[in-house]
């Protein structure tokens, strides 16, 4: 006597739609994922800047509250000037060109994968009147590029911009 095979046991494998199906559920979740996933990354870099510049802009505070000057006293003087003051580093986490940490002591937080900060760093200070931190994402190092570049800036106020608008 022969055994009638039931419906399941003949089916050995997927069909040709249910496999379809699957990589389109695939395809919609990877569609939803990496652009979130990129927006997180690039929020994670852009925090490594922010950082920097608020522990700069509570340094030139500290610096203007002991000597009543936002740069050195020998760049300032009385003449109220703009001095600008910058520190770069390599794509080897090396120091280009550096004139901020002589003076304020200030060493920027690296990205966590110890590789070169993300960011160059500059001062514009006149005297002890105002100045304006700025965070320029350093080319090829991960850093988000924005609209308008993706530069940070702090300023004596408070007053905060990413990409020329209001806020970070």
């Amino acid at each position: 006597m022969q055994r009638r095979q039931t419906p399941a046991a003949r089916e050995a494998g997927f069909t040709l739609t249910e496999l379809m199906i699957v990589v389109g559920v695939v395809a919609i979740l990877a569609v939803i994922a990496i652009p979130a996933y990129t927006r997180h990354v690039e929020n994670a870099h852009r925090s490594e800047a922010e950082a920097n510049l608020t522990a700069l802009a509570m340094l030139l505070e500290q610096h203007n509250a002991l000597y009543g000057l936002y740069c050195p006293e020998a760049d300032c003087g009385a003449d109220n000037a703009e001095h600008t003051y910058e520190y770069t580093e390599d794509d080897t986490g090396a120091v280009d060109s550096d004139t901020i940490t002589a003076w304020l002591r200030f060493r920027p937080k690296q990205a966590t994968d110890n590789a070169a900060v993300r960011y160059d760093y500059e001062i514009v200070a006149r005297g002890g009147s105002e100045y304006t931190v700025r965070a320029t994402p350093a080319a090829g190092r991960g850093a988000p590029q924005g609209k308008n570049g993706g530069v940070l800036t702090l300023n004596q106020d408070g007053a905060k911009s990413y990409d020329g608008e209001a806020g970070w």
